[in-house]
C-alpha cells in the first residue's frame, strides 16, 4: 500500500513536468533514478540512530516481535520516511538498507562482506558442482542487482525464498550423503 502511495506521489510529481513534450513519458523514470542518491545523503545528514543489524533482516525481527521476543516499537519502519531533496522523497539506494543498520561504515563494508559471500559460494558451486549452491549464488546476485531499484533485502518474499534454498540445500546434502559415491570415467 505504501509502495502504491509513493508510486502516485511520483506520477503527480513528474505530471509538473516542464519540458519538451516528447520527453514528457520519462520524466517519471529520471525523477525516480536520479532522486535516489539526493534521498540517500539527506537520509544520511538527517543522524539517525542505527538499527544495527534489524533493517537487514527486517522480516525475522517482525516474526520476532509478534512473539515478545523483540519491542514492536524498536524495530525500524520499512518505508524511510519522505525527505525534501528538494522535493520530497522516500526512495534510496539499496546502500540504505547499509546505513540504517550500521551508519556510513556500514554502506562500504556490509556490501564488501556481500560480495565475498557472493564469491565463496560461487567457488563452492564450481568446486562441487551441486546445484544448490548454483541457486544460491542466483540467489546473492539477484538480491544485489535488483536492490539498486528495489530494496530485495529487506523483503519477506527474498527471506523466504533464502529459507528454501536453505532447507532445499540441507535436504539434499543429507541425501547425497546417503548415497554410495559414484566414480566419473
Amino acid at each position: 500500500q505504501m509502495l502504491g502511495k509513493t508510486y502516485e506521489y511520483t506520477i503527480r510529481l513528474a505530471s509538473d513536468y516542464y519540458g519538451p513534450p516528447v520527453l514528457r513519458p520519462l520524466a517519471g523514470f529520471y525523477m525516480y533514478i536520479a532522486g535516489n542518491l539526493p534521498a540517500l545523503q539527506a537520509y544520511i545528514d538527517s543522524s539517525t540512530p542505527p538499527s544495527y543489524g534489524m533493517f537487514q533482516v527486517l522480516p525475522l525481527m517482525k516474526v520476532l516481535a509478534k512473539f515478545g521476543f523483540v519491542a514492536p516499537d524498536s524495530i525500524p519502519d520499512e518505508v524511510t520516511q519522505f525527505l525534501r531533496i528538494p522535493f520530497l522523497f522516500n526512495t534510496c539506494t539499496y546502500l540504505n538498507v547499509f546505513v540504517r543498520d550500521w551508519g556510513l561504515p556500514g554502506a562500504v563494508v556490509v556490501p564488501g562482506l556481500f560480495g565475498a559471500l557472493s564469491n565463496w559460494i560461487y567457488i563452492q558451486a564450481c568446486r562441487h558442482g551441486d546445484i544448490w549452491r548454483l541457486v544460491a549464488l542466483t540467489f546473492t546476485c539477484y538480491a544485489c542487482i535488483c536492490s539498486i531499484g528495489t530494496n530485495v533485502l529487506v523483503s519477506t518474499y527474498t527471506w523466504e525464498l533464502a529459507f528454501v534454498l536453505v532447507v532445499g540445500s540441507a535436504l539434499t546434502s543429507i541425501r547425497s550423503a546417503a548415497e554410495p559415491s559414484r566414480s566419473h570415467r
